[in-house]
Order: structure tokens, then C-alpha cells, then sequence
């Protein structure tokens, strides 16, 4: 008994506080249970109030449509992750689709000039290098370049690149001519006589025999050729290639480039020409000859206000580049218009008349084969008969098949996306186009006549 108490003493903390746990344990199962119930009614009534509410609650999920024309994919329903993931991927691949075909056009639009760096789009697209947006030390020795460049070596190099020409030259022809009548005589004329002592049948062979020499170097000159055409066939405005250009002038003329060689790639795609290769004859292509080339002049910019600088752009009103382009039946068939008042921001129109030679059969190949080349569409054309006696006579021989004259009025698009960025500052501004806003929003905008790529 002793010992027992002996125990007691010793470890009576041990022994008290296990006993009272003991005496806790009911105690504490109870609280847990009213406390633990309490809690889950709370919580259910927590979360019964936000389903509540969330029930209330609607969300459009909408991925807008590319074309106006095209609805948006839209879905309404209560807020969900797995939706909101599915419209963000859906948007995704839109913007990438998107951005696939936008440079898809664009390539198109540059047709010829495109290429796969942007330092060869520029050799490829530009007359004279660094003069576009603005040329480095006011461009004095590029500006003096640009009109040689443009009025004497633009349109001979795009005639040699498809093998066109003129006609055998009439100079040197008519001096072979004239040497054959006179050894033909010679030789028909008999010892001491005189060439009127020729017999008439015997003249007679000796002419048919010059006539069959000319058609034969017809013949020979036009096999020779994919087409007929002379640099004098362009129309180019009068320019004095000793004096410097002015940027925007240089602008105009560079576009007029740039349409000269769609109308070459347009000729090459009908005819079926391939560069590099042989040529295939006037004779078996469907256009024989191109005998005018004129592109309409830039539209008129609103004239300069009372003591502004004569030589500056005047501004138009700005366009908004994205906005739909503006339809007026009125200025075509197309219904496209551009230029300053037209709040078209997204493009450019150029007009171009063209005057052919084609074979008849084929006149509905020649008109598709204007927009397989580009942006281009003809708004008018008209079909007239040729003498083609009149032609041979002129040394234009097309071969034996009916040719007809076709004139075309074509209108060419250029996009501002890839053109824009190499505007001059002049041209910007008569055509409405807004300056770029600058990286840093606090950084000071760029000097007028040095406006950033953009």
C-alpha cells in the first residue's frame, strides 16, 4: 500500500493529466460534432449563395468573324474555365489563320517585287536604292538617278526580260531589198542589152521574189520575239532626266514602275512565257503586240493654303486604316475608290489604259489572265478589227490566224500594309495617312520629314 502511494506521489502530474484526458474525451467528441456541423451548414450555405449568384450570371464567349459579311461563333453561358481555354485557343488559331492569309495577299500584291528577305524586296522593288520613305543627305545623288532610271532603263530592261521587240528595221531591210532588185536585174539582164529588155514574166518573179524576201524577214524577226513592243509604246510623262526628281514625284514614278512590270508579268502569264527560255514566236502566242501603255495620273491633292510652301504635299483628311473601304458605284464598276476624301485607308488605286494586239479566240483567256497577275481587274474594254495588211506593211507579222485590237482600262490595288511604310512624309500626309505613333508614349514624335517604317 505504501509503495502504491510511493507511485502516486512520484508521478502524480503523469497521472492527473492522463486522467483528464480520459475525463475529456466524451466532453470533446460532443463539442467536435455540434462544431463540425455548424461549420458544413455554414460553408453549404456560403456556396449555395455563390452557385446562387453564379446562376444569375450569363457570359458571351464570342471570337469576332474575319469578313463582315460572316457571323461570329458565339456561345452564352454561365462562367467556365474549360470554355474560356476553348474560345482563347479558337482566337489563337484565328489570329495564326489570320496571319497567313494577310501575308499571303501581301505576297500577292508584290507580286514580281516579292521576296523572302526584306533587303531583296528591296532590290527587287525599288528603281534606285535608299531614296524611299527618306533618302540620307537629302538624296542628291539618288534623286539625280531616279529619272534616268525610270525614263531611259526601266522599260527596255522589262521588254528584254520576256524577249519582246520591234519589227525587223525597215533601214536595213529596204537596203537589203534594193541590193537584191539590183542583182536579180543584173543577172536577168542580157550581155549589152538593158533591163527593159527583161521579159515581163522574168520582172515579174524577180518582184515576187523581193516580196517573199520581206515577208521571210518578217517571219524570221518575229520568231525571233514573245511579243511586239517598243519603249515608245509607254507613255511616260515628260522628264528631264538631267534635273534632280523631287521624293514625291520619284514616289509617282516608282508606282508607275511597279504597274509597268504587272502588265508585263500579266502579258507573260498569257503567253506562256518562261524566262530563261527560248522565244516562242509572235505567231503562236495569244497577245502579238503591245502598242500602249498609259497610266492615269495621281488624283488631285487639295491646293496648298495662302503662304504655305508651294513644293510641300497639302493634307487631306486623315483616313482610318482600319476601316471598311468605301463603295461608290459611281467612280467604277468596281465600286473602289481612293485617294484624298475618299477615307479609304486600307489602299491605293492607280488606273492604267492598255491597247493590244490578240488573237480573237483567245480574248477570254487574255482578260483572266489580268487578275490571276494581281490585284487587278479590267473596268472596261473595248474589241475593234485590224488591218493586217496595213500592219505587215509595217513589218508586224501575227500569223495566219484572226487578231483582234483590244483595249483594256485596268485598275490596280496596292495595299498600304507593305507600301505604306516607304511613303514620303509628302505623300503621307496628301493621302491622309496618320503618323505612326511612336514606341515609347512618351518618347517626342519623329521629325516630319524622316517618319519611321511602319
Amino acid at each position: 500500500m505504501n509503495n502504491a502511494v510511493e507511485v502516486l506521489k512520484k508521478h502524480w502530474l503523469p497521472i492527473a493529466l492522463g486522467g483528464a484526458v480520459v475525463l475529456l474525451v466524451p466532453p470533446l467528441f460532443y463539442f467536435s460534432h455540434s462544431w463540425n456541423s455548424e461549420f458544413r451548414e455554414r460553408v453549404q450555405k456560403e456556396v449555395d449563395a455563390d452557385a446562387g449568384k453564379l446562376a444569375g450570371q450569363r457570359i458571351t464567349y464570342r471570337v469576332e468573324p474575319i469578313r463582315p459579311s460572316d457571323k461570329p461563333i458565339e456561345y452564352s453561358g454561365a462562367p467556365n474555365q474549360t470554355l474560356i481555354d476553348h474560345f482563347k485557343k479558337l482566337r489563337q488559331e484565328q489570329a495564326a489563320a489570320s496571319r497567313t492569309v494577310l501575308d499571303d495577299v501581301l505576297k500577292f500584291n508584290k507580286g514580281v517585287r516579292a521576296a523572302p528577305t526584306a533587303e531583296e524586296f528591296k532590290k527587287r522593288a525599288f528603281l534606285v536604292q535608299g531614296v524611299f520613305p527618306q533618302p540620307a543627305d537629302a538624296g542628291f545623288v539618288e534623286l539625280s538617278e531616279f529619272p534616268r532610271k525610270f525614263a531611259v532603263e526601266s522599260v527596255p530592261a522589262l521588254l528584254n526580260s520576256i524577249r519582246a521587240g520591234e519589227p525587223a528595221d525597215p533601214a536595213k531591210l529596204a537596203a537589203d531589198l534594193e541590193l537584191k532588185r539590183k542583182q536579180e536585174l543584173e543577172a536577168a539582164t542580157p550581155p549589152g542589152g538593158s533591163a527593159e529588155a527583161i521579159p515581163e514574166e522574168q520582172v515579174r518573179r524577180i518582184i515576187d521574189g523581193m516580196l517573199a524576201m520581206r515577208i521571210g524577214r518578217y517571219q524570221e524577226q518575229a520568231q525571233r520575239l514573245n511579243l511586239y513592243a517598243s519603249p515608245l509604246s509607254f507613255a511616260l510623262p515628260q522628264i528631264d532626266v538631267n534635273q534632280r526628281a523631287t521624293l514625291e514625284r520619284a514616289w509617282d514614278w516608282q508606282q508607275m514602275h511597279w504597274i509597268h512590270e504587272d502588265l508585263i508579268a500579266f502579258i507573260a502569264r498569257a503567253n506562256g512565257i518562261t524566262p530563261g527560255q527560248p522565244p516562242k514566236g509572235v505567231a503562236s502566242v495569244p497577245v502579238k503586240r503591245l502598242s500602249l501603255v498609259q497610266v492615269w495620273p495621281l488624283p488631285e491633292t487639295p491646293a496648298p493654303t495662302a503662304g504655305a510652301d508651294p513644293n510641300a504635299a497639302a493634307a487631306a483628311a486623315p483616313t482610318d486604316p482600319t476601316a471598311l473601304p468605301p463603295f461608290n458605284p459611281y467612280m467604277s464598276v468596281t465600286g473602289r475608290w481612293s485617294g484624298p476624301g475618299s477615307g479609304n485607308g486600307l489602299y491605293d488605286i492607280r488606273r492604267v489604259n492598255v491597247e493590244l494586239v490578240v488573237r480573237t479566240s483567245d480574248i477570254p483567256a487574255v482578260l483572266n489572265a489580268v487578275g490571276q497577275t494581281n490585284f487587278m481587274s479590267v473596268i472596261d474594254f473595248d474589241v475593234k478589227s485590224v488591218d493586217v495588211f496595213k500592219d505587215l506593211g509595217e513589218g508586224f507579222y501575227y500569223g495566219p490566224e484572226h487578231v483582234s485590237s483590244l483595249s483594256l482600262t485596268i485598275e490596280t490595288v496596292w495595299l498600304r500594309e507593305w507600301t505604306k511604310p516607304f511613303m514620303p512624309s509628302g505623300v503621307r500626309t496628301a493621302l491622309g495617312i496618320p503618323p505612326e505613333a511612336p514606341a515609347d508614349p512618351a518618347a517626342a514624335p519623329a521629325p516630319a520629314g524622316n517618319p519611321p517604317p511602319g
